[in-house]
């Protein structure tokens, strides 16, 4: 009541302002306080991981003319970073368009003298502000002039921190064969800074982690192809994903033709973020593969393979450690594998050329 009056006593010409001032003050109080409110509700809904599945994603069709002229299947995946080079200071470094499509470009030179029939891709920019709003996958599409992709945008928001702002990104798989069916899960896990108030402001702004799935016709076979990408954070969100993975494989009893590639973030941490030394000393979390699908390969390890041992084969230069993997079912015979010296990403591309067994 107090600050209606005061502004009656005030001459005509300063009423106006001054209610303007306090209309603008009312606006930001309230935006703030939803603002808040939005946070506390996230936090809450997403305490606990649970998995969410999208049955029937879409999968985008081309009409390209597609040479298939080798008699093996050629699988790659690859963290490409967004294309933003060899090292990656901030989630979204500043670089010019054409330094992305040039990165873009050496990753297209790489595929077509591999000649690689299916490619999983990490971190690719769909609509983003951080790439100039291009549409990699749809570059990479044309430009191969493969048939068939299909993504998940898993971090698809408005980030207000850091100069980020529109976020389009995520995961996807390109063949040249067809893609007959879609399906993928999420998981949101809370961010492990040390300073537990900025885990609480920044979680409803963070990224989602994907598991995607394809069936591909393979000449006549029908391939399970998964495409993960598991959280960065810690070991213990990254054993969620991996077990989610093996129970879904088992619960629809997809046993045979089965390709598991992606970056698994073995080893892996955000400066500040988890717990890296219980981590190193413990089993690989992923060894469960070798009991849950018999007689499964893994393009360079078995499951005899040392921390140590798995990291001689490195595929993130600036740790020098191996994060990226490429597994294969019993129905599959490596003829070679290898790894790429690419520098479009702060990851380099794992390769496997396999015969299938009929």
């Amino acid at each position: 009541m107090f600050l209606p009056r005061l502004i009656n006593l005030l001459p005509r010409k300063f009423k106006k302002v001054v209610r303007i001032i306090r209309n603008v003050i009312l606006f930001i109080m309230i935006l703030c306080l939803t603002f808040f409110l939005y946070i506390i509700l996230f936090n809450f809904k997403y305490s606990v991981p649970k998995p969410n599945t999208v049955k029937n994603a879409p999968i985008n069709i081309q009409p390209y003319p597609v040479s298939l002229s080798h008699n093996t299947l050629k699988v790659m995946t690859y963290n490409m970073g967004y294309a933003s080079g060899v090292k990656q200071e901030t989630l979204n470094d500043p670089h010019t368009k054409e330094f992305f499509i040039k990165n873009l470009n050496q990753v297209l030179e790489t595929l077509n003298n591999q000649q690689i029939d299916v490619l999983l891709l990490q971190e690719v920019d769909f609509n983003s502000k951080r790439t100039h709003y291009f549409n990699q996958l749809a570059y990479l599409q044309k430009e191969l002039g493969w048939n068939y992709s299909a993504k998940v945008s898993s971090w698809k928001k408005f980030v207000p921190f850091m100069g980020i702002g529109k976020m389009n990104s995520g995961v996807a798989i390109l063949s040249k064969y067809p893609i007959t069916k879609h399906i993928y899960r999420t998981f949101i896990f809370k961010p492990t800074f040390s300073n537990k108030f900025l885990n609480f402001i920044y979680f409803p702004f963070v990224w989602k982690n994907p598991i995607q799935h394809v069936t591909i016709d393979y000449k006549n076979t029908l391939i399970h192809v998964f495409n993960v990408e598991l959280e960065v954070w810690k070991r213990k969100y990254r054993v969620i994903q991996f077990d989610d993975l093996m129970n879904w494989i088992e619960s629809q009893g997809w046993n045979k033709y089965i390709i598991i590639g992606g970056d698994l973030n073995f080893h892996a941490y955000i400066p500040l973020a988890g717990e890296r030394i219980q981590d190193y000393l413990s089993a690989p979390f992923f060894y469960s593969i070798w009991q849950i699908i018999p007689g499964i390969q893994e393009a360079f390890i078995n499951d005899k393979y040392t921390n140590q041992e798995i990291h001689k084969t490195i595929t993130f230069p600036e740790f020098k450690k191996r994060l990226d993997f490429l597994f294969f079912s019993k129905e599959f015979r490596k003829k070679r594998s290898q790894v790429f010296s690419l520098k479009a990403s702060d990851h380099l591309p794992v390769m496997v050329e396999l015969d299938i067994l009929k």
